[in-house]
């Protein structure tokens, strides 16, 4: 029953919290002993569009700490992709998906126009921090599987430099995929390029096939027009990229043989 109504809730809208730092950072120490991913979604949800640093440092102290429940260190690890990643649509379901492949915790990518709140600023090793906790917790024999798995699903997400440049603003907008492109390169190999200078995550799928997955673009140097990621799908036809099932691009493959 909770899978269903947690994935119910993330078809309602994320809208920007209006509660600060610290208030939801006291939320997440109050529950860090509760099981109840209900309650726990929706303590931690306003992370989604706030990067603060209270709330940094209680997701980094629940996620690491044996005594907490299972299930508040799987939402705290969410909060900590959060600060990597503000806007993924992440569920209880996604972050501990335990067959050890990480796309498979791919969520879904950020509204078009998403904006979030800036707060108190991270700590400048916030990411290596991250980084540390994670591969600690992959680690540990005692680690529980599904905090596990969502150790391992945070490490899939990187931050984006313009999360942490300079900026007198308390908002930011996440930019749009719409200038996202592909190409094909030859049999099943295509290059999607993305010119952002922000991490970003297109759904794809082979028209006809029923084959369908989602691919992490990231972002494109400052020097370079666009990053490029290839893709290698399994079934032969034009592929569609999609984001929040808007339709971006359809590349029709042009016939080319692979040598």
């Amino acid at each position: 029953m909770w899978r269903f109504l947690i994935a119910v809730s993330l078809l309602l809208p994320f809208q920007l919290s209006a509660q600060t730092g610290s208030e939801v950072a006291m939320g997440m120490r109050a529950s860090r002993a509760s099981s109840d991913v209900v309650e726990l979604d929706s303590i931690t949800r306003p992370a989604f569009s706030l990067r603060d640093a209270e709330v940094f440092a209680a997701a980094l102290e629940i996620a690491g700490d044996p005594a907490a429940s299972s299930e508040a260190r799987v939402f705290a690890l969410r909060s900590l992709i959060w600060a990597r990643a503000p806007g993924f649509r992440l569920s209880y379901a996604d972050l501990t998906v335990l067959d050890g492949k990480p796309s498979r915790c791919l969520g879904l990518p950020p509204y078009l126009g998403f904006t979030y709140r800036r707060g108190a600023p991270l700590p400048n090793d916030y990411d290596l921090r991250i980084r540390g906790l994670t591969a600690a917790l992959r680690s540990d024999p005692g680690t529980p599987a599904v905090v596990r798995a969502a150790a391992l699903c945070a490490e899939v997400y990187t931050p984006s430099p313009v999360l942490d440049a300079p900026s007198s603003e308390e908002s930011y907008t996440v930019v749009p995929a719409e200038d996202i492109s592909a190409a094909h390169i030859c049999g099943n190999r295509f290059v999607v390029r993305n010119p952002y200078e922000v991490e970003m995550v297109v759904k794809y799928e082979v028209e006809g096939s029923g084959e369908t997955g989602s691919l992490l673009l990231p972002p494109k140097s400052e020097e370079a027009t666009y990053s490029e990621t290839e893709l290698l799908t399994t079934t032969t036809g034009a592929i569609l990229l999609m984001q929040d099932g808007q339709l971006i691009q359809r590349v029709q493959p042009s016939g080319a043989v692979c040598s």
